[in-house]
């Protein structure tokens, strides 16, 4: 009795690992969005990054087996950046005029800042795993920037030290162009070329929190969704500094220009890009894998009937079937069939653990064919 439970235990636990074996790839479709802060991190001395909001929008391939995950497509990446000066910031130039030495002063307010948009199209290359309803990814993005412009904008006061004039400050003096708190902004656009992060994410698969009403249809379609929430962090790698070691100020005699603190002086040696946030995944699956044998006789008529077979089968589940595996690939499929035949053989002549001989042919044809039917 015991022998011929061991060898029932045997044939469904080897039958159920060859016909799972290369059937547990899934294949989807990915499409995603995400929002959340953003920015060009700096530590500048002269300048304090604030950042700004960002987001970004893709559509790739995901792949997943048993636990499994790989993640690969492309996305656009967009997010601004902002940088504060710290503390008022004067320009002198110096002149000569009708023979006397004049200096004029050029004065950025404590409001004065820089706005940054950056738009990047990256490839994420991501990998994890998958446990119950939450799902970690992390890997790296390749990307390369399309969009790089900036903005400044704040208060100048021009001023000007005249030392053989009578009163040498001159200040607030608008017929000699010398204005107190004027608004002043200027733009250009800048080139951060290519960029490496390194990107994180860990979310949770939604579907066991909708509708009873909708996962029932989504599971009996061709193509269910699955719908996934995670948080996630990309840092850049690469330094994205583009100084040009100039001064940010420009100033003449006449007029202030500017370019941007990342290309002047002010720039610090390292300059990285940064996106946390929320995002959204839809994944559409492609495929359904096939049910296993003992995942369909679990809810088979064969174990409501039949004590010992039932037994064992719920026994196997939880023994470990990795060595199992490789054994059962390094035996020929014509000792396989013989295998099988013996055991039909044995256990059709004990009557008193399988008396339904149709039942147990059924089963061990299923094994054979290699077919999946749930009974």
């Amino acid at each position: 009795m015991k022998q011929l439970r061991l060898y029932t235990l045997i044939l469904f636990l080897l039958g159920s690992i060859i016909l799972t074996a290369g059937n547990k790839d899934i294949h989807h479709v990915a499409m995603w969005g995400g929002v959340g802060y953003s920015g060009l991190v700096n530590h500048s001395d002269n300048a304090k990054f604030i950042g700004g909001g960002g987001g970004l929008i893709g559509v790739g391939y995901e792949y997943h087996w048993q636990q499994l995950m790989l993640s690969v497509g492309p996305e656009f990446r967009i997010f601004s950046s902002r940088d504060n000066v710290t503390f008022p910031y004067t320009y002198d130039v110096n002149r000569i005029v009708d023979g006397a030495a004049q200096t004029k002063h050029y004065t950025f307010g404590e409001e004065f800042h820089e706005n940054h948009v950056v738009g990047q199209i990256a490839l994420p290359v991501l990998i994890g795993a998958q446990f119950n309803y939450v799902y970690f990814l992390a890997g790296v993005k390749l990307g390369y920037t399309v969009l790089g412009s900036y903005s400044q904008s704040g208060t100048l006061t021009t001023s000007l030290t005249d030392e053989m004039a009578y009163d040498p400050e001159w200040i607030n003096m608008p017929n000699h162009g010398l204005l107190s708190d004027q608004d002043y902004s200027s733009k250009g656009k800048n080139n951060y070329g290519f960029d490496a992060t390194l990107s994180a994410e860990v979310g949770v698969n939604l579907n066991p929190f909708l509708s009873s009403a909708w996962n029932k249809a989504n599971e009996k379609a061709e193509r269910p969704w699955r719908m996934i929430v995670a948080l996630f962090l990309d840092y850049g790698l690469k330094n994205l500094s583009i100084s040009e070691n100039a001064p940010m100020a420009q100033p003449d005699e006449n007029e202030m220009t500017t370019i941007s603190l990342h290309r002047s002086d002010w720039a610090t040696s390292r300059l990285n890009s940064l996106l946390v946030g929320v995002k959204f995944t839809a994944l559409l699956q492609m495929n359904k894998p096939k049910k296993s044998v003992l995942h369909c006789l679990r809810h088979s008529s064969i174990l409501m009937t039949n004590r010992p077979i039932q037994v064992s089968l719920l026994h196997s589940l939880s023994l470990p079937t990795t060595i199992l595996n490789v054994v059962l690939l390094a035996v020929p499929r014509t000792l396989r069939v013989s295998l099988t035949k013996v055991l039909q053989s044995a256990i059709i002549q004990s009557t008193q653990v399988m008396r339904d001989t149709t039942t147990l042919n059924r089963l061990i044809l299923i094994i054979k064919r290699k077919a999946i039917p749930c009974i």
